[in-house]
């Protein structure tokens, strides 16, 4: 395929006539492929040949092979191909594969002549893939057309005539742009063109520039030179944003399509090897003859106009393929091809079987300038991979067939892959059956499964050329009902069969597949209940796993019941009898009392029968239940009681009331809640993310105390004292009455009394600040709510007063200054909640631990149930509030330097002090003069602070805030964060930069806003140097022109890395400039060490009597780094010569630099 370019196209538009190509060529290798149909309807496809020279061509022996190596066409021997003549050839019907085949054409040596691309046709519409004109061969998928077939006749032939050139160019200045850079679009044409209708009047030179989330058309006329330019600003304020940008320029009836590219900046202080990272992979280890390897590679490397030189070598170490590929979708053959652009660099290599050499093949690659105007800089990145030939081995089965996993959820896409092993045909056929249920839908009559209508597809799969097939498909597509779903979770069997054989695999569908744990037996056996009365019907039923329905004679696939009295002995199919000498096995007339079930469709069966108090007594009997034809028994044991035992009430083992204490630091009590009720269907209980059960009885301030609990449930119906006779507190029926004032009972009251201990001492207080006396915020917690869900009893609660609630917690906010702070007391009557248990007795109940109202101590909870008591004992630790320690205000920004428009995240803490009241925080900007506000307050005196609520953290009282730093030139300087609170202030500075000043460019917060502010420059050149050895560099700057503006140097940036670890300190910086040290270890230099210090980032130093503001690292690092810039905005470097000398000894180094240059007002 040719080298396209990057940038820049030129047209040129014939408008008289046509160009001929010379075809005085003789050697056979110009046969070519000009025609293809690989889509018909009766299958028979066919290959054109043309023979371009002036001499006939023998063509004995040669070879025409698709992608699917075994379909080899050889040519018949004596067959020749005349001069500028065709030749048209088919093999058995379906030659080629409709959805992308490749056709090669080999000489009898065995030697490449011909090659398509890669060609599409899935619809058999009577055209075909042909080749423009007549043998066009510039090895570009531009030669090849779909057009209606023209076999054994010309494609269409070039005719030479007298021409007319009209030429149309236009391409941008460069191909890579960073936000700051002014994009030139600029072109010109060889004559002006009108319009049709109106001969008088211009055509108009229409530019169109689309990216991501940005388009813009732009009009223009040729000047007098018949040249055309415009400009355009890249700035993120104007709409454009990182990405790949097309540019497409018409005038008139002709168009040009260019492009660029918008990235981050390149940082010049990356490592040594940053830049020069490269990497090339295969898609697979391993290939057979007849695949195709796709090739990938990515680098990082900064080489304008880069593209990647590969070549392929064989195991003999010949050249197998070549080519050169680029960083663009647009020349990708996989993305051509469907396959999508995974990498920078990709393309794909067919692996023929004509020949195969088997063994390890060697993938050479290369990343270098491809413009010519660029190759000359010699700069090249290369590195290799390999991969395996190896001869195709296929299983000893009729069918290969695997999945992609076992376990899937109802929304996965289930992929299936295999081959066919034995015999190729054009498809096979698949299907899927679902033969068991997860959930079991209880029928009112039976309680049996239910599944009326398992899920069923049925495809057709086509094989590709090597037998290979893959196929994807989902259970359902789209759900609107959680009950729906239930329907599909259960087990499914995926058949793949032709008439020579058939393979199957097993797999399951179910709600969650990582919690998932199948905890079924193989027969699923059940019974209704575990006990019955003597003369009573028992109900038995089961799912028999991996059961295989027949469509016809399914009689002999069923289920065998047989039944052990309490001796062990089975039952036989007559009366009891008293004689015991009765032998049951040898003497007994008749067989065993068996009973049979015929699985339904999915392998669900049902049994029901009298227990006959003539075959039955009361004891323990034994179920067996057997299954032939798997070989698979399974047992399960029921008791047969008296009716009177049924109607004496048993023995209840069951605990009246229990629970137990969990904690949580979740704020939401909805996500407790949802932790605390999920529970998977046939699955294990899921981890909770939010509870923690560990029998911990030890808690935290500002943690929620979760109880857990379970009740021996009340019935709310009850026995009235007369069935005739009613209470003013029930409403009567027929044999029972419902005690409305008792089910209004029916919850657990739990509480937390008075602290069992508490232990304060005088030394327990905070220390107030000079001149006031601090008492401490008090306050009252929230409010428990109770939350049913329908199925559980949900109760919340916490210190302090609630409405609705038994509790009455009180407490103080406030500051006292005029007395000395006091041994903390606190007036902690009982806390109450209720909580109402679901229909199993299950209850939940969360207390919120708030500092100020919990302190240290040791706690009883106790629980209430109808008369039933119960109580544990949990100790609670108040970190909050340190003893002895004065209260602690911090207060913190999320990083030390910003541009304009960026987004400050502030977020503070108050330690050692119970604190409620708000946070008075203000933003002091570089110029005090200006009114500050706030985002999101109305602009005026007085609005310049902000008040924040504070929450509630395990170790004190947080508040957060988000500053929006303002697009304007009084922006840059240093701001000041002021946090106020009754007890002292805190101040926090942070720096405003001009992007320009930015050495190293760095990563915006995630959520926060990163805009640029526009630069008062028409345009802006950076220059960059990089890798210099050298231990001595000058650094000569001059100014720079453009078309409307001439350029100063106004900022100085550089680095210096050593690869010499542990001796970072040896190797270092010095600049100077006429003599005078500026920046080096030595005294006599201006600045000697970091420049980063509390309160400021960078020094001023005096050259020549003008102030520039220097930054520097200091010499102790591995990536030494230094900026130069004048301290006025509008000032440019006035020093035309400066110097740099690497001090050190063997140590390797490399040193990088740029220069910005603007245009000032």
């Amino acid at each position: 395929m040719k080298n396209p370019i990057l940038f820049g196209l030129m047209a040129i538009l014939l408008l008289g006539g046509t160009i001929t190509p010379a075809l005085s060529q003789t050697s056979p290798n110009s046969v070519v492929i000009n025609e293809v149909e690989i889509n018909t309807q009766n299958g028979s496809e066919f290959v054109e040949l043309y023979n371009p020279t002036t001499q006939p061509i023998d063509l004995s022996g040669w070879s025409i092979t698709p992608s699917a190596s075994w379909k080899n066409y050889k040519i018949l021997p004596n067959t020749v191909i005349e001069p500028q003549s065709f030749l048209s050839f088919t093999h058995h019907p379906y030659w080629f594969i409709d959805f992308g085949d490749t056709i090669s054409l080999t000489n009898n040596s065995g030697e490449l002549i011909d090659k398509t691309p890669l060609l599409i046709d899935k619809n058999n519409d009577g055209e075909t893939w042909q080749r423009s004109t007549d043998g066009l061969d510039t090895d570009s998928m531009s030669d090849w057309k779909l057009e209606r077939m023209t076999p054994n006749s010309s494609n269409g032939k070039i005719t030479e005539t007298e021409e007319t050139i009209f030429s149309f160019t236009g391409q941008t200045d460069k191909s890579n742009y960073v936000f700051g850079d002014t994009l030139t679009i600029y072109g010109n044409v060889s004559e002006s063109l009108f319009e049709e209708k109106h001969q008088s009047t211009p055509e108009i030179i229409k530019i169109h520039v689309k990216g991501p989330d940005y388009s813009t058309d732009i009009e223009l006329y040729p000047d007098r030179n018949l040249s055309f330019s415009t400009t355009l600003h890249m700035q993120k304020v104007l709409g454009f944003a990182l990405g790949n940008y097309e540019v497409d320029i018409s005038y008139g009836n002709n168009s040009i399509q260019t492009g660029f590219i918008l990235s981050e900046p390149l940082n010049d202080a990356s490592l040594e090897n940053a830049s020069s990272d490269l990497e090339i992979f295969s898609n697979k280890e391993s290939y057979i003859p007849g695949e195709t390897a796709i090739i990938f590679a990515k680098t990082n490397s900064s080489i304008e106009y880069g593209g990647l030189d590969y070549v392929i070598l064989d195991p003999n170490g010949k050249i197998y393929s070549s080519g050169a590929i680029f960083p663009n979708s647009k020349f990708s053959v996989v993305h051509q091809s469907g396959g999508g652009q995974i990498y920078p660099f990709s393309t794909q290599i067919l692996l023929h079987g004509v020949n195969p050499v088997y063994g390890t093949y060697q993938i050479q690659g290369t990343f270098k300038a491809q413009d010519p105007i660029y190759r000359s800089s010699g700069v090249e990145i290369s590195t290799s991979a390999t991969f395996e030939l190896v001869e195709d081995v296929k299983e000893n089965t009729v069918f290969s067939l695997s999945l992609d996993k076992e376990v899937y959820s109802i929304h996965d896409t289930i992929i299936v892959t295999g081959r066919s092993n034995q015999v190729w045909t054009e498809n096979i056929a698949l299907i899927v059956q679902q033969t068991g249920v997860l959930s079991r839908s209880a029928d009112a009559m039976k309680d049996q499964y239910v599944r009326p209508d398992p899920f069923t597809l049925n495809e057709s799969v086509m094989l590709n050329g090597d037998g290979t097939f893959e196929f994807e498909f989902k259970i359902v597509n789209n759900l609107h009902d959680k009950d729906d779903a239930n329907r599909y979770f259960g087990d499914y069997r995926l058949t793949v069969s032709e008439y020579f054989g058939h393979a199957s695999l097993d797999f399951k569908v179910v709600e969650n597949p990582e919690s998932f744990v199948d905890i079924r037996t193989p027969l699923g056996l059940q019974m209704d209940n575990s006990q019955y009365v003597l003369g009573t019907a028992f109900s038995v039923t089961g799912k028999v796993l991996g059961y295989d329905h027949k469509a016809s004679n399914n009689a002999q696939n069923y289920v065998e019941i047989t039944i052990k009295d309490p001796s062990g002995k089975f039952l036989m199919s007559e009366d009891r009898r008293a004689n015991s000498d009765i032998k049951y096995e040898s003497t007994a007339p008749n067989e065993k009392l068996t009973f049979t079930a015929i699985p339904d469709v999915i392998g669900n069966f049902q049994l029901s029968a009298i227990l006959h108090p003539i075959q039955f007594d009361f004891g323990t009997y034994t179920l067996v239940v057997n299954h032939p034809n798997l070989k698979i028994i399974e047992t399960v044991e029921f008791k047969i009681i008296s009716a009177q035992s049924e109607i004496l009430e048993p023995e209840d083992t069951q605990e009246p009331l229990i629970f137990e204490l969990c904690s949580s630091t979740k704020a939401d009590i909805s996500d407790i809640i949802k932790d605390m009720t999920a529970i998977g269907k046939d699955e294990i209980p899921p981890a909770m993310k939010y509870v923690v059960c560990d029998n911990a009885t030890d808690f935290k301030t500002g943690e929620k105390l979760v109880i857990k609990g379970k009740v021996k449930p009340k019935e709310i119906r009850s026995l009235d004292q007369s069935s005739v006779k009613t209470s003013g507190q029930t409403q009567g029926g027929s044999s029972y009455s419902t005690n409305f004032a008792q089910a209004e009972m029916n919850y657990v009251e739990v509480s937390i009394p008075y602290p069992q201990t508490i232990t304060i001492s005088s030394s327990y207080r905070t220390t107030p600040s000079d001149g006031e006396e601090y008492h401490g915020g008090g306050g009252s917690g929230a409010g428990g709510v109770t939350v049913g869900d329908g199925s559980q009893g949900i109760g919340g609660g916490g210190g302090g007063s609630d409405s609705g609630r038994e509790t009455n917690s009180q407490g103080s906010t406030g500051y006292n200054a005029d007395v000395v702070y006091q041994t903390l007391k606190k007036n902690l009557i009982d806390m109450k909640v209720k909580a109402y248990p679901d229909k199993d007795g299950n209850f939940i109940t969360v207390f919120d631990l708030r500092p100020g109202i919990f302190v240290d101590g040791i706690y009883k909870i106790k629980a209430k149930y109808f008369g039933y008591k119960s109580e544990q004992n949990f100790l609670i630790v108040d970190n909050s509030l340190k003893g002895g320690l004065k209260p602690e205000l911090l207060v913190d920004v999320n990083k030390i330097e910003y541009i304009p428009g960026e987004t400050v995240s502030i977020s503070g803490k108050i330690k050692n002090v119970y604190y409620y009241d708000s946070v008075s925080l203000k933003i002091e900007p570089p110029n005090i003069s200006k009114i500050n506000c706030l985002q999101g307050q109305q602009c005026g005196f007085g609005n310049t602070e902000k008040k924040l609520r504070v929450t509630e953290g395990t170790e004190g009282a947080e508040f957060f805030m988000n500053y929006k730093i303002p697009f304007t030139d009084a922006a840059v300087g240093k701001y000041t964060v002021i946090a106020d609170t009754h007890f002292g202030q805190i101040e926090k500075p942070f720096f405003v930069i001009n992007e320009s000043d930015i050495l190293e460019q760095t990563s915006p917060i995630p959520g926060s806003s990163s805009e640029s502010t526009p630069m008062d420059i028409s345009k802006k050149i950076i220059e960059k140097f990089n890798r210099i050895a050298d231990d001595k560099i000058p650094i000569i700057l001059t100014e720079k022109s453009s078309d409307d503006s001439t350029l100063t140097p106004r900022v100085i940036q550089g680095s210096l890395f050593t690869s010499a670890r542990g001796e970072e300190s040896d190797v270092n910086l010095r600049i100077t400039t006429d003599g005078q040290c500026v920046i080096g270890t030595s005294s006599d230099c201006l600045v000697t060490e970091s420049t980063r210090k509390p309160g400021a980032i960078y020094s001023i130093v005096t050259i020549d009597d003008v102030n520039y503001k220097i930054r520097y690292s200091g010499n102790d690092v591995r990536l030494e780094k230094f900026s130069i810039v004048p301290e006025n905005s509008n000032s440019k470097i006035d020093i035309d010569n400066w110097n740099v000398e690497i001090i050190k000894e063997e140590q390797p180094s490399r040193f990088y630099y740029k220069v910005s240059y603007v245009a000032l007002e």
